[in-house]
Protein backbone atom coordinates (compact mmCIF):
# COMPACT_ATOMS: atom_id res chain seq x y z
CA UNK A 1 0.00 0.00 0.00
CA UNK A 2 1.33 3.32 -1.12
CA UNK A 3 1.73 5.79 1.98
CA UNK A 4 1.58 9.61 2.15
CA UNK A 5 3.26 11.67 4.15
CA UNK A 6 2.09 13.12 7.30
CA UNK A 7 -0.21 16.62 7.16
CA UNK A 8 2.25 18.08 9.03
CA UNK A 9 5.34 17.32 7.55
CA UNK A 10 3.27 17.61 4.18
CA UNK A 11 2.88 21.38 4.87
CA UNK A 12 7.08 21.72 6.17
CA UNK A 13 7.94 20.75 3.04
CA UNK A 14 5.79 22.88 0.94
CA UNK A 15 6.38 25.51 3.26
CA UNK A 16 10.31 24.92 2.53
CA UNK A 17 9.65 24.48 -1.28
CA UNK A 18 8.00 28.12 -1.52
CA UNK A 19 10.66 30.00 0.81
CA UNK A 20 13.18 28.69 -1.83
CA UNK A 21 11.43 30.03 -4.73
CA UNK A 22 10.26 32.35 -3.05
CA UNK A 23 13.70 33.45 -1.76
CA UNK A 24 15.29 33.32 -5.14
CA UNK A 25 12.58 35.73 -6.44
CA UNK A 26 13.02 37.92 -3.91
CA UNK A 27 17.27 37.79 -4.00
CA UNK A 28 16.47 38.63 -7.71
CA UNK A 29 13.90 41.81 -7.01
CA UNK A 30 16.08 42.99 -4.66
CA UNK A 31 18.78 42.99 -6.52
CA UNK A 32 16.68 45.24 -9.13
CA UNK A 33 15.65 47.39 -7.21
CA UNK A 34 18.95 48.21 -5.63
CA UNK A 35 20.33 48.67 -9.24
CA UNK A 36 17.50 50.66 -10.15
CA UNK A 37 17.94 53.03 -7.42
CA UNK A 38 21.70 54.02 -8.57
CA UNK A 39 19.89 55.92 -11.46
CA UNK A 40 17.63 57.91 -9.04
CA UNK A 41 17.70 62.14 -9.43
CA UNK A 42 17.52 64.20 -6.13
CA UNK A 43 14.46 66.33 -6.46
CA UNK A 44 12.73 64.07 -9.15
CA UNK A 45 12.54 61.09 -7.48
CA UNK A 46 13.50 61.94 -3.92
CA UNK A 47 13.80 65.32 -1.75
CA UNK A 48 16.62 65.92 0.53
CA UNK A 49 15.55 68.46 3.27
CA UNK A 50 17.68 71.30 5.27
CA UNK A 51 17.15 72.76 8.26
CA UNK A 52 17.19 76.72 7.64
CA UNK A 53 17.36 79.02 10.44
CA UNK A 54 15.27 82.33 10.60
CA UNK A 55 16.69 85.43 12.90
CA UNK A 56 15.89 87.82 14.63
CA UNK A 57 18.08 91.02 13.84
CA UNK A 58 16.14 94.06 15.11
CA UNK A 59 14.93 92.65 19.07
CA UNK A 60 18.15 92.69 20.78
CA UNK A 61 21.69 93.57 20.60
CA UNK A 62 23.12 91.10 18.45
CA UNK A 63 21.33 88.81 16.15
CA UNK A 64 19.57 85.87 17.21
CA UNK A 65 18.17 82.61 16.40
CA UNK A 66 14.29 82.58 16.53
CA UNK A 67 13.49 79.47 14.53
CA UNK A 68 14.16 77.19 12.66
CA UNK A 69 12.40 74.53 9.54
CA UNK A 70 13.05 71.71 7.49
CA UNK A 71 12.31 73.08 3.76
CA UNK A 72 13.37 71.29 0.65
CA UNK A 73 17.28 71.46 -0.69
CA UNK A 74 17.46 74.00 -2.94
CA UNK A 75 14.37 75.80 -2.69
CA UNK A 76 14.97 79.64 -1.75
CA UNK A 77 13.21 81.53 1.42
CA UNK A 78 13.37 84.94 3.06
CA UNK A 79 12.18 86.77 6.16
CA UNK A 80 12.46 86.58 10.08
CA UNK A 81 11.29 88.34 13.28
CA UNK A 82 9.75 91.68 12.65
CA UNK A 83 9.54 93.99 15.54
CA UNK A 84 7.07 96.91 15.58
CA UNK A 85 7.57 100.00 18.31
CA UNK A 86 5.99 100.42 21.23
CA UNK A 87 3.43 103.57 19.96
CA UNK A 88 2.12 100.82 17.30
CA UNK A 89 -0.36 98.01 18.37
CA UNK A 90 1.29 96.07 21.47
CA UNK A 91 -0.45 92.65 20.08
CA UNK A 92 1.47 93.15 16.81
CA UNK A 93 4.97 94.04 18.17
CA UNK A 94 6.88 90.75 17.67
CA UNK A 95 5.85 88.40 14.89
CA UNK A 96 7.62 86.36 12.04
CA UNK A 97 7.34 87.16 8.10
CA UNK A 98 8.56 84.37 5.86
CA UNK A 99 8.71 83.66 2.27
CA UNK A 100 9.50 80.16 0.74
CA UNK A 101 10.05 79.44 -3.07
CA UNK A 102 10.32 76.43 -5.08
CA UNK A 103 13.40 76.75 -7.90
CA UNK A 104 11.10 76.76 -10.36
CA UNK A 105 8.74 79.61 -8.34
CA UNK A 106 5.70 77.84 -9.05
CA UNK A 107 5.24 76.84 -5.62
CA UNK A 108 5.21 79.51 -2.62
CA UNK A 109 4.42 79.95 0.57
CA UNK A 110 3.97 82.75 2.86
CA UNK A 111 3.53 83.57 6.62
CA UNK A 112 2.42 86.75 7.85
CA UNK A 113 2.92 88.09 11.11
CA UNK A 114 -0.14 88.58 13.76
CA UNK A 115 -2.99 90.93 12.93
CA UNK A 116 -4.78 92.18 15.98
CA UNK A 117 -7.75 94.04 16.67
CA UNK A 118 -10.22 95.72 19.78
CA UNK A 119 -13.72 96.43 20.47
CA UNK A 120 -15.29 97.92 23.84
CA UNK A 121 -18.90 98.06 24.59
CA UNK A 122 -18.34 101.55 26.27
CA UNK A 123 -18.34 104.60 23.81
CA UNK A 124 -16.18 106.88 25.12
CA UNK A 125 -13.08 103.51 24.79
CA UNK A 126 -14.13 102.88 21.38
CA UNK A 127 -13.90 106.56 20.17
CA UNK A 128 -10.59 106.40 22.20
CA UNK A 129 -9.62 102.95 20.46
CA UNK A 130 -10.66 104.88 17.26
CA UNK A 131 -8.25 107.03 17.66
CA UNK A 132 -5.11 104.57 18.58
CA UNK A 133 -6.10 103.41 15.57
CA UNK A 134 -5.38 106.49 13.13
CA UNK A 135 -1.97 106.74 15.11
CA UNK A 136 -0.74 103.38 14.65
CA UNK A 137 -2.52 101.62 17.03
CA UNK A 138 -4.15 98.16 17.09
CA UNK A 139 -7.81 98.35 14.48
CA UNK A 140 -10.90 98.46 15.91
CA UNK A 141 -13.45 95.62 15.34
CA UNK A 142 -15.48 92.72 17.04
CA UNK A 143 -14.61 89.27 18.00
CA UNK A 144 -14.76 86.78 14.46
CA UNK A 145 -14.44 83.27 14.22
CA UNK A 146 -11.42 81.94 12.04
CA UNK A 147 -13.27 81.73 9.08
CA UNK A 148 -15.21 84.83 9.08
CA UNK A 149 -11.83 86.52 9.34
CA UNK A 150 -10.94 84.41 6.36
CA UNK A 151 -13.82 85.77 3.67
CA UNK A 152 -14.08 88.99 5.35
CA UNK A 153 -9.96 90.23 6.00
CA UNK A 154 -7.54 87.54 4.22
CA UNK A 155 -9.07 86.89 1.31
CA UNK A 156 -10.01 90.52 0.54
CA UNK A 157 -6.39 92.10 1.64
CA UNK A 158 -3.91 89.24 1.20
CA UNK A 159 -5.59 86.89 -1.58
CA UNK A 160 -6.91 89.17 -3.60
CA UNK A 161 -9.17 87.39 -6.77
CA UNK A 162 -9.53 84.39 -4.88
CA UNK A 163 -12.88 81.77 -4.04
CA UNK A 164 -12.83 79.91 -0.97
CA UNK A 165 -13.21 75.96 -2.28
CA UNK A 166 -13.45 74.42 1.46
CA UNK A 167 -13.27 75.22 4.91
CA UNK A 168 -12.29 72.81 8.04
CA UNK A 169 -12.18 73.53 11.40
CA UNK A 170 -8.65 73.06 13.02
CA UNK A 171 -8.76 71.22 16.66
CA UNK A 172 -5.73 70.61 16.93
CA UNK A 173 -4.96 74.39 16.80
CA UNK A 174 -8.06 75.40 18.36
CA UNK A 175 -6.66 73.50 21.54
CA UNK A 176 -3.45 74.39 21.24
CA UNK A 177 -5.51 78.37 22.08
CA UNK A 178 -7.51 77.06 24.39
CA UNK A 179 -4.47 75.48 26.88
CA UNK A 180 -3.30 79.43 26.73
CA UNK A 181 -6.72 80.33 28.46
CA UNK A 182 -5.14 79.95 31.91
CA UNK A 183 -2.59 82.30 32.12
CA UNK A 184 -4.87 85.49 30.62
CA UNK A 185 -7.43 84.58 33.46
CA UNK A 186 -4.73 84.81 36.11
CA UNK A 187 -4.07 88.13 34.50
CA UNK A 188 -7.72 89.33 34.04
CA UNK A 189 -8.34 88.80 37.78
CA UNK A 190 -5.35 91.11 38.87
CA UNK A 191 -7.47 93.78 37.40
CA UNK A 192 -10.52 92.91 38.79
CA UNK A 193 -11.74 91.33 35.91
CA UNK A 194 -12.92 88.25 34.10
CA UNK A 195 -11.89 86.58 31.22
CA UNK A 196 -13.18 84.32 28.03
CA UNK A 197 -10.93 82.89 25.71
CA UNK A 198 -12.92 81.52 22.29
CA UNK A 199 -10.21 79.94 20.00
CA UNK A 200 -10.90 79.32 16.15
CA UNK A 201 -8.75 78.01 13.74
CA UNK A 202 -9.43 76.84 9.96
CA UNK A 203 -7.61 75.15 6.62
CA UNK A 204 -9.25 76.51 3.88
CA UNK A 205 -8.65 75.53 0.14
CA UNK A 206 -9.02 78.34 -1.99
CA UNK A 207 -8.59 78.61 -5.97
CA UNK A 208 -7.61 81.57 -8.52
CA UNK A 209 -8.52 81.93 -12.50
CA UNK A 210 -5.27 81.08 -13.40
CA UNK A 211 -5.68 77.62 -12.41
CA UNK A 212 -3.58 77.60 -9.43
CA UNK A 213 -4.89 76.78 -5.94
CA UNK A 214 -3.82 77.41 -2.28
CA UNK A 215 -4.34 75.64 1.21
CA UNK A 216 -4.95 78.30 3.96
CA UNK A 217 -4.13 78.24 7.96
CA UNK A 218 -5.63 80.72 10.01
CA UNK A 219 -6.31 80.87 13.69
CA UNK A 220 -7.85 83.80 16.10
CA UNK A 221 -7.94 84.23 19.34
CA UNK A 222 -10.62 86.08 20.86
CA UNK A 223 -10.23 87.44 24.16
CA UNK A 224 -13.43 89.11 26.03
CA UNK A 225 -12.38 90.82 29.61
CA UNK A 226 -15.82 91.21 31.52
CA UNK A 227 -15.48 94.23 34.46
CA UNK A 228 -17.68 96.31 36.39
CA UNK A 229 -17.75 100.18 35.19
CA UNK A 230 -16.32 102.04 38.02
CA UNK A 231 -18.39 105.47 37.26
CA UNK A 232 -21.58 103.77 36.15
CA UNK A 233 -21.40 100.34 38.15
CA UNK A 234 -23.00 98.61 34.84
CA UNK A 235 -21.14 95.91 32.91
CA UNK A 236 -18.80 96.37 30.34
CA UNK A 237 -16.58 94.31 27.67
CA UNK A 238 -13.71 94.85 26.11
CA UNK A 239 -12.54 91.85 23.05
CA UNK A 240 -9.30 91.95 22.17
CA UNK A 241 -8.69 89.86 19.02
CA UNK A 242 -5.74 88.00 17.46
CA UNK A 243 -5.40 86.19 13.96
CA UNK A 244 -1.65 84.17 15.11
CA UNK A 245 -1.45 82.10 12.55
CA UNK A 246 -1.98 83.90 8.80
CA UNK A 247 0.05 81.30 6.28
CA UNK A 248 -1.04 80.24 2.93
CA UNK A 249 0.96 78.00 0.29
CA UNK A 250 0.21 78.57 -3.61
CA UNK A 251 0.86 76.27 -6.30
CA UNK A 252 -0.11 74.64 -9.76
CA UNK A 253 -3.39 72.23 -9.70
CA UNK A 254 -0.86 69.60 -11.17
CA UNK A 255 1.67 69.61 -8.27
CA UNK A 256 -0.90 69.46 -5.22
CA UNK A 257 0.72 66.67 -4.03
CA UNK A 258 4.30 67.86 -3.64
CA UNK A 259 2.67 71.02 -1.92
CA UNK A 260 0.60 69.75 0.40
CA UNK A 261 3.90 67.30 1.44
CA UNK A 262 6.22 70.40 1.65
CA UNK A 263 3.27 72.47 4.07
CA UNK A 264 3.25 69.31 6.52
CA UNK A 265 6.87 68.92 6.30
CA UNK A 266 7.27 72.66 6.96
CA UNK A 267 4.83 72.79 9.81
CA UNK A 268 5.97 69.80 11.34
CA UNK A 269 9.61 70.47 11.99
CA UNK A 270 9.57 74.02 13.22
CA UNK A 271 11.64 74.80 16.08
CA UNK A 272 11.78 77.59 18.18
CA UNK A 273 14.57 78.59 19.55
CA UNK A 274 14.75 78.69 23.85
CA UNK A 275 16.50 80.96 24.41
CA UNK A 276 15.15 83.78 22.41
CA UNK A 277 11.85 82.57 23.38
CA UNK A 278 12.90 83.29 27.02
CA UNK A 279 14.70 86.48 26.20
CA UNK A 280 11.29 87.90 24.11
CA UNK A 281 8.81 86.60 27.18
CA UNK A 282 11.20 88.40 29.56
CA UNK A 283 10.79 91.40 27.84
CA UNK A 284 7.32 91.76 27.62
CA UNK A 285 7.36 90.43 31.63
CA UNK A 286 9.00 93.79 32.58
CA UNK A 287 7.04 95.76 29.81
CA UNK A 288 3.70 94.63 31.42
CA UNK A 289 4.82 94.82 35.28
CA UNK A 290 5.85 98.60 33.69
CA UNK A 291 2.15 98.92 32.97
CA UNK A 292 0.88 97.93 35.67
CA UNK A 293 2.17 100.43 38.05
CA UNK A 294 1.57 103.09 35.09
CA UNK A 295 -2.10 101.79 35.07
CA UNK A 296 -2.48 102.24 38.88
CA UNK A 297 -1.03 105.85 38.72
CA UNK A 298 -3.23 106.65 36.04
CA UNK A 299 -6.18 104.99 37.80
CA UNK A 300 -5.11 106.87 40.63
CA UNK A 301 -5.11 110.50 38.80
CA UNK A 302 -8.67 109.52 37.39
CA UNK A 303 -10.01 108.85 41.00
CA UNK A 304 -8.63 111.64 42.61
CA UNK A 305 -9.40 114.28 39.31
CA UNK A 306 -13.33 112.94 40.15
CA UNK A 307 -13.20 112.88 43.68
CA UNK A 308 -12.35 116.69 43.18
CA UNK A 309 -15.10 117.59 40.17
CA UNK A 310 -17.49 116.29 42.98
CA UNK A 311 -16.50 118.28 45.71
CA UNK A 312 -16.53 121.36 43.77
CA UNK A 313 -20.11 120.11 42.56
Amino acid sequence: MHSSAPLPLLAVLLFAACTEQGGTAANAQSADNAKSTQNWKEGTDYTVLERVRFMDNTGFQQPAEAFSALIPKGWKHEGGVIWKSLQECRSEMVGSKVKITSPDGAIVFQGLQPHSWNAASDPMMMQNMQMQAAQGGCAVGGTMSAEEYLRQVFVPNELRDATVAEVKVNREAEQEIAAQASRFQAEAQRYGSQAELVPSAITARVKWNDGTEGIVLLSVRNLINTSQNPYTGGMQQFSMSTASERSWVRFPAARRTEAETFLANLKSSIRTNPAWKDAVEGYFADLNRQQERQHHVTMAAIDQNTRNMTAQH
